[in-house]
């Protein structure tokens, strides 16, 4: 046998052991999730996660129940593992749903219990918007949110988030929301979106003091009030069909910005950007939004 031999059936056992967990995985989903839920699993080379998304249908007070009858599984998610679990009232096409994405570096059950404390009080809020968790870093995004009630749900989840970090912030080294609007397909994609994580990474250390936590934390719920603004002037823009449209803020100054990336190439268009901030600064006198 040729070591070209022993490395082909290396790379055959090994894709053989993968498929095997996966379907072990899938099987225990099975057993635990109710009858007609649906399972299914998108996998990539590693350390790209192998991702199982289930659907179930029934009201978003059952999400606790839902995550509750999957513990075990969570518990035991591999590093390269996640967990997408959906609830929904209805299959059609655009129906409301919640989603909470578990990875498994992050399955402990304060941080698990925190992420449903979360999503329970959100729904209350927001009965008729759907809404997306993500359960690595404690992100919130309320998705396909009409144009004309964009500020509205901005401004509830802003004074969600608040009142959430000051239960929940010393679980987690960050946070982040979202609001996406565009309920149409022909409509652009935007999002107003901000995270107390800097990208130097100042939050993300567990050494962090709780006190400078809450003091960035305070500065974000306030930077996102204060930029209410300028996303109800995007609202009013039209962008170039073809782009997403990403209202957001600098790390640690904390000041807004927007980028305009072209779907096709994949690329930011500074061009483009430049002319949707003048349009919001028309449209908002009082803007300080740059690229």
């Amino acid at each position: 046998m040729g070591i070209f031999d022993v490395f082909s059936g290396t790379k055959r056992a090994a894709a053989a052991a993968a498929t095997a967990a996966v379907e072990a995985r899938v099987a225990e989903l099975t057993a635990a999730l109710p009858f007609g839920a649906q399972i299914s699993m998108a996998t990539d080379k590693v350390p790209m996660p192998t991702v199982y998304t289930v659907m179930v249908l029934g009201t978003r007070r059952e999400f606790p129940a839902l995550v509750s009858r999957t513990a075990e599984v969570i518990e035991s998610l591999g590093r390269y593992e996640e967990l997408d679990l959906r609830i929904a009232e209805s299959m059609e096409s655009g129906a409301v749903f919640s989603s909470l994405r578990i990875s498994g570096r992050t399955t402990d059950r304060p941080h698990i219990d925190s992420l449903v404390r979360g999503h329970d009080s959100l729904v209350e809020i927001l009965p008729d918007q759907t809404l997306m968790v993500e359960g690595s870093h404690a992100g919130y995004a309320v998705s396909a949110v009409k144009s004309e009630e964009a500020v509205n749900v901005a401004r509830l989840l802003g004074r969600w988030w608040e009142n959430m970090l000051e239960t929940e912030l010393a679980l987690w080294s960050s946070s982040e929301i979202m609001v996406e609007v565009g309920e149409k397909a022909d409509e652009p994609e935007i999002s107003y979106a901000i995270d107390i994580e800097g990208s130097d990474r100042e939050l993300d250390a567990v050494a962090v003091p709780l006190e400078q936590k809450r003091e960035y934390a305070q500065r974000a719920v306030a930077a996102w009030n204060e930029s209410l603004g300028d996303l109800e002037a995007m609202t009013k823009v039209k962008a170039r069909r073809g782009y997403v449209i990403r209202l957001g803020f600098t790390p640690t100054a904390l000041s807004p910005i927007v980028v305009a990336e072209d779907q096709e190439e994949f690329e930011d268009d500074e061009d483009e950007a430049n002319e949707i901030a003048e349009a919001i600064r028309f449209h908002n006198p009082g803007s300080k939004i740059t690229v």
